[in-house]
């Protein structure tokens, strides 16, 4: 599992605002001193990992001598990488395309490339630092001389996403479940003798348990209830490692919860049999957690729910979840 996958889906369309400072380099760096400028974009991103965006800035620098000011302004497109789409506190975007430069009344071509990480700000914005390198290409027989000119640009970059409504949400990620088709049975019952009652196990909820127990059993609902899962996948998002820990300590405290079943659910989203397998390999992934943090694996069982008990229709993250559900022993009467 990488480090911060998220549960949310990147967004479809992105505004950018950001300042930058600007340092001149290369062959002219010796006619301006440290300037600065600003930019504006709209990013259009069809798919996770890959948008394209339409962006305009402007940059300024004193001219060395002290005379005045210099600068350009510039249009263009580039392409925007994103590759992590799903960390949880943030996007690592890398990008480059071509510009039409303006300065004074001349026009020239130019090329910027550049790299960022934007911190997310709840659920709409992301805020973060920047680096980029432009390059404005000069012909020969300009009257400024042949030089190219290059800039170096450092900054804040502000993105404001609007959040995805439901029905953009893209569907579970069924691509992947086509190659194996699986039947998963439900295990044949145990015949139990007649003259010789042997114990079942009953669901154990917070309304009949004793008080402390109770407590116990909301809590056990209540941090799972925080593991949560991208579209898609069955590793649990990064944010859900506590809530995880947390469970394992649970049932490590309360041994008396002989089985414990893990119930996996998907989002509505994607056919029913995709959804199936997916919600119960989660269920599975989170059981070989448990075990790896020393849950005994006699006591876990798993389930899968699909997409049949989706509790907040139109919200997908949450819907990608599991559920936990506490059994002990009674004596079967006579």
């Amino acid at each position: 599992m990488g480090p911060g996958l998220a549960s949310a889906d990147a967004p479809t369309h992105t505004l950018r605002l950001d300042a930058a400072a600007a340092l001149m380099v290369g062959e002219q760096s010796d006619r301006f001193d440290l300037g600065g400028g600003f930019g504006l974009g709209y990013e259009l991103r069809p798919v996770d990992h890959l948008g394209v965006e339409g962006r305009y800035s402007g940059f300024f620098f004193p001219e060395a001598n002290g005379d005045g000011f210099g600068g350009y302004h510039a249009a263009g497109l580039a392409l925007r990488a994103h590759p992590l789409p799903h960390l949880s506190i943030g996007d690592l975007w890398i990008a480059g395309g071509g510009d039409v430069v303006f300065t004074g009344d001349l026009t020239r071509f130019g090329l910027e490339a550049g790299a960022g990480f934007e911190f997310r700000l709840g659920e709409c914005f992301r805020l973060g630092p920047y680096a980029r390198y432009a390059h404005v290409f000069q012909p020969s027989s300009d009257a400024l001389g042949g030089a190219d000119a290059g800039f170096l640009q450092l900054g804040i970059s502000l993105a404001y996403s609007p959040k995805r409504r439901a029905k953009d949400a893209p569907a579970e990620d069924a691509a992947e479940d086509e190659a194996v088709e699986e039947t998963i049975e439900a295990p044949a019952p145990m015949a139990v003798a007649e003259a010789e009652p042997e114990p079942e196990l009953e669901e154990l909820t917070a309304d009949d348990a004793d008080e402390a127990e109770a407590v116990a059993v909301r809590e056990l609902q209540e941090v799972g209830a925080r593991i949560l899962f991208p579209h898609g996948s069955d590793e649990p998002i990064v944010d859900s490692m506590a809530a995880l820990v947390r469970v394992g300590q649970l049932l490590e405290a309360h041994p008396q919860w002989e089985k414990i079943t893990i119930e996996g659910h998907a989002s509505e989203t994607g056919s029913p049999e995709a959804n199936y397998r997916l919600s119960q390999r989660r269920a599975e992934r989170v059981r070989e957690l448990l075990i790896l943090g020393g849950v005994d694996p006699s006591r876990i069982e798993v389930v899968a729910r699909g997409k049949d008990e989706v509790e907040a229709p139109g919200d997908h993250a949450r819907n990608r979840r599991v559920v936990f559900k506490v059994h002990v022993l009674r004596r079967v009467p006579r």
